[in-house]
């Protein structure tokens, strides 16, 4: 964390006198619309989308978290769990019917 982030903090710690730790966060350029969600005092997400409303940005915000995701950025994803869920889809794939297998191929391809 970036010592401005870091003696804001700390400004604000002493400020409401509790605690607050930073898990983790990313700065985003935003080139689109952004969406917010907090979800309690806890979790909060942003996203950044190049169509659609405002609206549509909140609901994938509270959709992302609400599924608590592992990653922030798909580099951030390690090829073995890339390969995983590769599997997963591969075998579903398998298990479904010819119009789910075509958009289960597509995800995978992507």
């Amino acid at each position: 964390m970036n010592s401005y982030c870091e003696d804001y903090r700390k400004f604000v710690v002493s400020k409401i006198g509790e605690n607050i730790t930073v898990r983790r966060f990313e700065r985003i350029p935003v080139n689109g619309i952004a969406g917010s969600y907090i979800h309690g005092t806890k979790i909060a997400s942003v996203v950044v989308i190049e169509n659609g409303d405002e609206q549509l940005a909140k609901d994938i915000a509270m959709h992302v978290a609400a599924s608590q995701p592992e990653f922030i950025q798909i580099s951030d994803i390690p090829e073995d769990v890339i390969d995983e869920e590769r599997k997963i889809l591969t075998k579903q794939v398998e298990d479904e019917g010819s119009q789910q297998k075509l958009y289960l191929k597509s995800l995978m391809e992507s």
